[in-house]
């Protein structure tokens, strides 16, 4: 108990003393020296900056870290110009991932570019051939295709950003028992993500969940049931990258 209250006294302490934090945000236009002669170094630029308060700043926020990805793509420095810099410490970070807004859900499908998949050995139900897996992965690959995605094997989806990878669990009770024959089914989207807290740890985690049984109101065949996967997928997937 004493270490506790000496703990929530410290912490007390610390928030008082701190500050409260304060966001601005500027627009910058910089007008650059073209000239032939114009090496590198020796290039000129003039500056204008004007304070602006949007309306919704969480867009803001959120458009820090792709916007840091897309300048890297095209082969430029997301953090230049340098203007004002000289509070920073060094090695202090510029952007603040625990500050960042948390994302709708459907946001871990956008931009998504493919997934792996593999249903072959899905274990059939009472009353469905061997084929059972094989016949359901061709229903998933032709659902997934039609709206523009990758289906690869769960190997090779680690070679895509985020290595996605879609499990789909399909369960059932023994129809000899005693019990009512039911079944249902499970299916989870994993993809790499960074801890806000520590970006340099890295973990494969799930990012989208589905699960379906049937009901007397709805009704549907173990098959349709798995298939259904594939259905709610998609149509997530085309809400987030507006197409739905």
């Amino acid at each position: 108990m004493k270490r506790a209250a000496i703990l929530g006294l410290f912490l007390a302490v610390a928030a008082s003393a701190q500050a409260a934090p304060e966001d601005r945000f500027w627009l910058l236009w910089e007008h650059r020296q073209t000239d032939e002669d114009c090496d590198g170094a020796a290039c000129e630029s003039a500056y204008r900056s004007r304070l602006f308060t949007p309306e919704n700043d969480e867009w803001l926020y959120r458009m820090f870290g792709p916007a840091d990805h897309g300048a890297i793509d095209e082969g430029q420095n997301p953090d230049a110009p340098r203007i004002c810099q000289n509070n920073l410490e060094p090695g202090a970070p510029e952007y603040d991932t625990e500050r960042q807004f948390l994302s709708d859900k459907l946001d871990a499908l956008r931009g998504l570019i493919g997934v792996g998949v593999d249903l072959r050995n899905m274990r059939p139900p009472p009353g469905y051939s061997s084929s059972f897996g094989t016949e359901l992965q061709e229903e998933f690959e032709t659902r997934l295709r039609a709206a523009g995605l990758l289906v690869l094997d769960p190997a090779e989806a680690a070679r895509l950003p985020g290595q996605p990878k879609l499990g789909v669990f399909f369960s059932f009770t023994d129809p000899d028992s005693s019990c009512d024959y039911t079944y249902s089914v499970f299916a989870s989207l994993t993809q790499t993500a960074l801890l806000s807290r520590d970006l340099s740890t890295k973990l494969s985690v799930g990012v989208w969940s589905y699960s379906s049984r049937p009901t007397a109101e709805a009704w549907l065949s173990e098959r349709e049931l798995v298939v259904g996967v594939a259905d709610a997928f998609v149509d997530d997937f085309l809400r987030a990258n507006g197409g739905g």
